[in-house]
């Protein structure tokens, strides 16, 4: 018996001081690192992305009015390529310069056509929900807006008294640009810890477009009659991709 007592009394010498090591060994969540901030967690940023978007038109008036001059009809489904330089402050509003540009051709016989056109205009937002990355703005736009209708060939085909009976013309109408729409950023900044980072964003964007207000069809400084406003508005579904900067106040 006294042997027993004797290893168990050195059994337990042996097993206190590892007992207590491994007490030591745990974390105190007192001393432990703060949590990090993550990749969204910034107060304002700056970026520039470009993209493309999907707007639908209805140009059923301007291809019969086109089709007496054996013009192919133009599709009405219009993809565009467009930059948004922006500048946002997460919990309070969004804004950015927009620039888009678009061209759809199209063959026939006699008369070739052509349709373009491009926008300027500024865009800002309230924010909606902001959770951790994600961020969703509805947004309203406002600005400047121009399209562009080339026709060459025999023109005399067309029956409009003002055009010229054959060669080239570009015939142009202006007018003030208006956007609304739902945009979901996805924005990610690195490092995380840092007062300032390297910045990488994601937007997708629904909406309608429109040129309520705009002039007359023109070749130069003559109005140009008959031809129907079916550019007026749209809805669209634009995609951006870009890269920028941002900051965060000291934590």
């Amino acid at each position: 018996m006294r042997h027993v007592a004797l290893a168990l009394l050195v059994f337990c010498l042996w097993l206190t001081p590892a007992f207590a090591a491994d007490q030591n060994d745990e974390p105190d969540p007192d001393t432990g690192p703060r949590d990090q901030a993550d990749g969204g967690d910034f107060d304002t940023a700056y970026y520039l992305t470009v993209g493309r978007a999907v707007r639908l038109y209805d140009l059923t008036r301007l291809n019969h009015n086109l089709d007496r001059g054996g013009v192919d009809p133009f599709t009405g489904v219009i993809d565009d390529w467009n930059f948004e330089l922006a500048f946002i402050i997460p919990r309070t509003a969004h804004f950015a310069l927009v620039g888009g540009f678009w061209d759809q051709k199209t063959g026939g016989r006699p008369v070739h056509a052509e349709l373009r056109g491009f926008e300027i205009y500024g865009r800002w937002g309230m924010p909606l929900f902001r959770k951790d990355m994600f961020f969703l703005y509805p947004t309203f736009g406002i600005g400047y807006a121009q399209r562009v209708l080339e026709l060459d060939g025999r023109l005399a085909a067309l029956g409009s008294h003002d055009l010229p009976s054959r060669g080239s013309v570009d015939i142009k109408q202006r007018g003030m640009l208006f956007e609304v729409g739902f945009r979901f950023d996805l924005i990610d900044g690195s490092p995380d810890e840092s007062r300032a980072a390297f910045l990488f964003a994601e937007s997708f964007m629904i909406g309608w477009m429109g040129v309520p207000v705009a002039s007359d069809w023109q070749q130069g400084d003559r109005k140009v009659s008959g031809i129907p406003d079916d550019m007026i508005h749209t809805l669209f579904a634009k995609v951006n991709i870009g890269f920028g900067v941002a900051t965060r106040k000291a934590h």
